[in-house]
């Protein structure tokens, strides 16, 4: 975890959540406006991050992934971001928030940058 997280706005509070994702399936498609995030993708094939310059119609990125290893990304607010899994074998990915999940408040909203 990154220090500048654990000093950050909200006193180093950090929420976390683990996923499984099969082969074909995408993780996200949705940005937070209060609440950054890393994510440390696990994997044993090939998988791909895409993102957002932080707004509908700005340019979608992406970066393809391969072998085996584990990948920390950084998603700044706003960023829409996802995963793909484009191997063959799950791949796990732990995300971490610098801000507790509320779910009277939710902080995730849909922007599609892949299918």
């Amino acid at each position: 975890m990154p220090a500048t997280w654990l000093a950050a706005e909200g006193g180093g509070q950090v929420d976390v959540h683990v996923t499984t994702l099969v082969p074909g399936a995408v993780r996200g498609n949705h940005f937070h406006v209060r609440r950054r995030e890393l994510l440390l993708v696990v994997h044993q094939e090939a998988w791909s991050a895409h993102w957002d310059e932080a707004g509908d119609g700005t340019p979608v990125h992406s970066r393809t992934f391969g072998g085996q290893g584990a990948v920390l990304v950084e998603v700044p607010r706003l960023v829409s971001h996802a995963v793909r899994n484009d191997g063959s074998l799950p791949l796990q990915i732990t995300g971490f928030s610098d801000g507790i999940y509320d779910p009277a408040s939710p902080d995730a909203f849909a922007r599609r940058v892949v299918a």
